[in-house]
């Protein structure tokens, strides 16, 4: 209902960004504080909604006759901004909802990445003349807290003028890629179909889905570890480097549910606690800075190091070598302090 609402007072109301890149930064970072100001910031004033309509509308159309009303009357501009500003409340406090269910902690997730879809256009609408490159955006990131990876969508997201504006929150799920979150979607789908038609209740999946998360949510010295790899290499052929990966035993079909790691990079003394998601062949390491995606192969990392903010990436190269028992129990001792209270 969110853009249905919007579409019939106007259309696209996103404040302008200079790129894709910097509208996501922005609206992952509202949502990791809950901001609702910071997030209904993103949006366009009604004098800049208004100056849209009246460039594209058809003089003699209903859309161009309502704006120049209210481009005209403060009161209705104030009455406008209102109608927006709930809209986008309600969309923002639904989604934030729904992730609640999931378990997700906002506050402890790092941003992973974001692709964008063209969404194909219709015939002559309004919002196709004053936009005609939409896209929906799908936006992964990490919850360090339970180590989980999620994927989200947003509808809509709009290039008006060489600027870019955003789009509804839609959907949240757990997902590496765009494939697990259509997965997900479908499968979400059919579950609300078998609710309404008295297949499956509401508890029955409220249950399950609790007592899925309960195995990983513990922290980490609580988990029981089933294998240590330690790994030595370089970046680009010149920087030195470390990780040390931890296999954690669960309820899955080969035993292994999860994983941790710590990283240390050149000659800095602090090791670095990395969450880690694992696809087939893929693995990603991500911690505050930045993120590597790697293949392992035959007790090899290849791949590369992407910084989160610059873009800089590194080649990675990272091969597995002796572990003894007095360094795996202090890289034990280490890894274990990230997940003490107040560290």
């Amino acid at each position: 209902m969110f853009m249905v609402v919007l579409m019939v007072h106007a259309s696209a109301v996103f404040a302008q960004q200079a790129n894709e890149a910097m509208l996501v930064a922005k609206l992952f970072k509202a949502l990791q504080y809950s901001d609702g100001d910071a997030y209904a910031k993103l949006y366009a004033n009604t004098d800049s909604l208004c100056s849209w309509i009246l460039q594209y509308a058809d003089v003699n159309s209903e859309s161009y006759k309502k704006m120049y009303f209210v481009k005209n009357n403060a009161t209705a501009r104030e009455d406008y901004d209102t109608i927006i500003r709930t809209e986008i409340d309600k969309n923002l406090d639904t989604f934030l909802k729904k992730s609640k269910t999931l378990g997700v902690h906002w506050d402890e997730t790092v941003f992973v990445r974001y692709e964008l879809e063209k969404i194909r256009r219709g015939r002559g609408l309004m919002i196709e003349k004053i936009a005609p490159l939409r896209f929906l955006g799908y936006i992964f990131f990490k919850d360090n807290f339970t180590r989980k990876m999620y994927g989200f969508t947003v509808y809509d997201i709009m290039q008006v003028n060489g600027k870019w504006y955003g789009g509804e929150l839609v959907n949240i799920f757990a997902a590496e890629n765009k494939e697990q979150y259509r997965k997900a979607y479908d499968k979400e789908k059919k579950l609300l179909e078998d609710i309404e038609n008295g297949i499956v209740t509401v508890q029955k999946d409220m249950r399950d889905s609790t007592d899925t998360d309960k195995e990983d949510d513990r922290p980490s010295n609580m988990k029981e570890i089933v294998d240590r790899k330690f790994y030595k290499g370089t970046f680009d052929n010149e920087i030195e480097v470390q990780l040390y990966v931890r296999y954690i035993k669960g309820p899955c079909p080969d035993g292994i549910c999860s994983w941790d790691a710590l990283f240390k990079f050149g000659d800095q003394d602090e090791w670095v606690s990395m969450s880690v998601t694992r696809n087939e062949s893929k693995w990603l390491f991500t911690e505050d800075l930045g993120g590597m995606d790697l293949k392992l192969e035959n007790g090899i990392y290849t791949g590369t190091w992407a910084a989160g903010d610059t873009k800089t990436e590194y080649d990675v190269r990272l091969k597995e070598t002796n572990l003894s028992a007095k360094k795996a129990n202090a890289l034990d001792k280490a890894m274990d302090a990230f997940s003490e209270p107040g560290e």
